[in-house]
């Protein structure tokens, strides 16, 4: 991530291997110096960046706020329910209204440690929760903070309840 002091605001750059984001009130003009130095190829708006949505934003309040442009994990979580869903052998995820039930304490699981195979899709459920808490879906965030504690050991129990917070995104 670059940055630096324009005027009244700020200009940004992202990058991750190949991509390029510019954020700014001309990102277009930052992208002219950048071509200067560097070839660029698919030059123009973003539809997606590392699996999220780039969306305009509607909402008139964050509009008046300056924010124009905003992430979503809208089409990565719907990509990655299907490719987690055939780690389960295709079954869905079992739709839940909320991440983590009220009454699960982890801490006192102590149901059978998960074989190889399945403490592997248990580290994998991990880091999908964990990008998707990144690409703005904080209503995961304590559940996969919490589960992601077990992720050396895991039991039945934690991979049940981490199913529920892809039933929940479901």
């Amino acid at each position: 991530l670059w940055h630096r002091k324009e005027g009244d605001h700020y200009e940004h750059i992202a990058t991750y291997v190949d991509g390029i984001l510019a954020f700014s009130k001309d990102p277009m003009k930052l992208i002219e110096e950048i071509k200067k130095d560097c070839v660029l190829k698919g030059v123009g708006k973003p539809e997606c960046y590392l699996g999220g949505n780039v969306e305009e934003v509607q909402d008139p309040i964050l509009l008046g706020k300056g924010m124009r442009t905003t992430l979503s994990a809208k089409t990565y979580i719907r990509n990655v329910l299907s490719k987690l869903e055939n780690l389960f052998d295709g079954g869905p995820f079992k739709k839940c209204s909320t991440p983590l039930m009220e009454s699960y304490h982890p801490e006192l699981d102590d149901t059978p440690l998960l074989d190889d195979t399945n403490h592997s899709k248990y580290q994998a459920l991990i880091g999908s929760a964990n990008w998707i808490n990144t690409l703005g879906r904080m209503d995961v965030t304590y559940a996969t903070n919490t589960l992601a504690r077990y992720s050396m050991a895991p039991r039945e129990g934690h991979l049940i309840a981490l199913k529920r917070v892809f039933g929940h995104l479901r």
